[in-house]
């Protein structure tokens, strides 16, 4: 087994740091490196690196014990396998609030093997978990990663990010052969699949929905630009322009969410920008909701799950205007 690099495979390596210097000294050295050991006399098998775990991570503060979960799923392992492939090393990832991280295997609802059991997970002293006999993956089998934290050293929540103040939930799977994998991704984004939400489906297709001067999306997105402002009133014509572009099958149900939670950590100001556009008109929909299900007479526990998230949008919109 072996990475196979040049023309058809890795074409370079990164090596990255992340530091955390928080008392801003310049009197630190490092002197670490990484050896490349590499060879004309390819192995039989390409390898890859599968990633698996959460990408969605809120833990409270001052807590003993958090838990998460991540499922690749019996459907998810049938879309990305194309036939069975051989795990030969695992990996556990999280940050220093990680105490405990477990990566199991499973056929037919039945437990076939441990790929990770570490109850004393420790950042600092990372292990790579070697099989002697590799243990396989076959398409329709699920991967169940399970993290525990402890929050008690931390006053305000921890998210999910790169920091090593931030959090992380991820295993990572050193699997052959490379052509039996037709994705190497299957995470989870709080209980959905990430890849059934980025599968093309229900009519969202996610190349079309992201290239704003395509036929189909430019009349949607010019709609938002033209009529709604930043944060700012919510007037009558942005309040159907947004709803026609939440409309879209991309911006419907737990895509909708994903694709708001996504570029709230966009890095690009035009993406912002256009985005608290479409949230401008939160209050003003929520509230048009609420009506109309009262006035239809829909049972009181719809109204009872829209309140709460009303309530919270006013208190963060009236933070907004005295802060």
């Amino acid at each position: 087994v072996g990475f196979r690099i040049g023309q058809n495979g890795f074409k370079y390596v990164m090596m990255q740091f992340h530091w955390n210097n928080y008392e801003r000294r310049s009197d630190y050295n490092d002197s670490s490196g990484m050896t490349l050991y590499y060879t004309p006399n390819r192995r039989p098998n390409d390898a890859g690196i599968m990633i698996i775990g959460q990408t969605f991570l809120e833990i409270p503060p001052r807590k003993e014990h958090v838990e998460t979960t991540s499922v690749c799923t019996a459907d998810d392992t049938r879309m990305i396998l194309q036939g069975p492939v051989y795990v030969t090393r695992a990996f556990n990832h999280m940050h220093y609030l990680g105490r405990e991280q477990y990566i199991d295997l499973y056929r037919n609802g039945a437990k076939v093997a441990t790929l990770t059991n570490e109850p004393d997970y420790s950042y600092d002293r990372p292990r790579f978990i070697e099989f002697e006999e590799s243990i396989q993956i076959f398409p329709g089998d699920e991967i169940r990663t399970r993290c525990v934290f402890k929050s008690t050293t931390k006053s305000v929540t921890t998210f999910q990010g790169d920091g090593t103040s931030d959090e992380m939930c991820f295993g990572f799977l050193t699997v052959h052969p490379l052509s039996n994998a037709r994705s190497l991704h299957c995470s989870s984004w709080k209980n959905a699949s990430m890849v059934s939400l980025f599968r093309s489906s229900d009519g969202c297709d996610w190349r079309v929905f992201g290239n704003a001067s395509h036929p189909d999306m430019a009349p949607l997105y010019q709609g938002v630009s033209m009529h709604c402002r930043p944060l700012g009133q919510c007037l009558e014509e942005c309040k159907e322009a947004v709803k026609r572009f939440r409309s879209h099958p991309c911006m419907r149900g737990t895509r909708g969410e994903y694709v708001m939670w996504e570029v709230s950590d966009s890095r690009t100001f035009e993406e912002l920008s256009f985005y608290s556009k479409v949230r401008s008109c939160d209050l003003e929909i929520l509230r048009e909701q609420l009506l109309t299900q009262t006035t239809n007479g829909d049972d009181t526990n719809v109204g009872a799950r829209v309140l709460p998230e009303l309530s919270a949008l006013l208190v963060a919109a009236l933070l907004a205007l005295f802060l």
